[in-house]
């Protein structure tokens, strides 16, 4: 089931029609969809999480004092529910990757860095022309959870909604080296490249053992729309 709490955006029919295999993903694991835009309550649920069960701080992008949440139409959220238990998380909020970028090297306070992100982009494309781009960030999932590829059905629901319903050019994110392989297999983004390297591990985060180069060197992964839909008959068939 599909629970409608969005201000501005609902899950048409035609969004459940084309996507019915992945959302069988869901329903096979007794999980609703809930697709909202209450970003306090987001924000409420994931910074009270026992330790036992979160890997990474709130991503403040989308804190609930930031201006963008006055604007319904730019971002969105996504509970995964069984019955009212929250088991999954993910947030997407419209913003330009060149800027988000600029962000990123201030917060992790690069000193080797990336200095023009078009440079791995063919001929013809270009991050600083996109007017409809969306970062992603809080993906969580419940530990007794973790082993069934909810992330990696919930990542592709969210290109979805990007893409289908907010009509996206390009959804993107920002990971630690070690977890390309993760980035370009299982959630199937285009392309993850190196952004910089952090000089201070006290701010790297989701730590749990003493940092290593793959730790301290931060990619940007990003797929296109067009990329998105050439290969979603594919990928729409591996749910089956």
């Amino acid at each position: 089931m599909i629970i409608e709490n969005h201000s501005v955006y609902k899950l048409n029919d035609t969004f459940r029609s084309k996507h019915q295999n992945l959302l069988n993903k869901f329903t096979n694991e007794n999980l609703n969809i809930e697709f909202c835009d209450n970003v306090l309550s987001f924000e409420n649920f994931l910074k009270v999480l026992d330790l036992s069960e979160k890997s990474y701080p709130y991503d403040d992008t989308f804190s609930s004092n930031n201006i963008f949440v006055n604007d319904k139409n730019s971002y969105f959220l996504i509970y995964l529910k069984n019955h009212n238990e929250i088991v999954a998380t993910y947030s997407v909020r419209k913003i330009n990757p060149v800027g988000f970028l600029g962000n990123v090297k201030n917060y992790f306070q690069f000193k080797s860095y990336l200095t023009n992100p078009d440079d791995y982009l063919p001929t013809g494309k270009s991050f600083h022309s996109l007017e409809n781009s969306y970062y992603s960030s809080n993906l969580w999932i419940k530990s007794i959870y973790q082993n069934k590829k909810i992330d990696i059905f919930l990542d592709h629901l969210k290109k979805n909604i990007i893409f289908d319903i907010f009509n996206g050019d390009l959804n993107f994110s920002v990971h630690r080296k070690k977890f390309t392989n993760y980035h370009i297999n299982d959630l199937l983004y285009e392309r993850s490249e190196w952004i910089g390297t952090v000089s201070d591990d006290s701010l790297i985060r989701g730590l749990t053992n003493t940092a290593t180069n793959e730790d301290r060197n931060y990619n940007m992964t990003w797929v296109f729309k067009d990329t998105w839909q050439n290969k979603y008959n594919e990928i729409n068939l591996s749910y089956l």
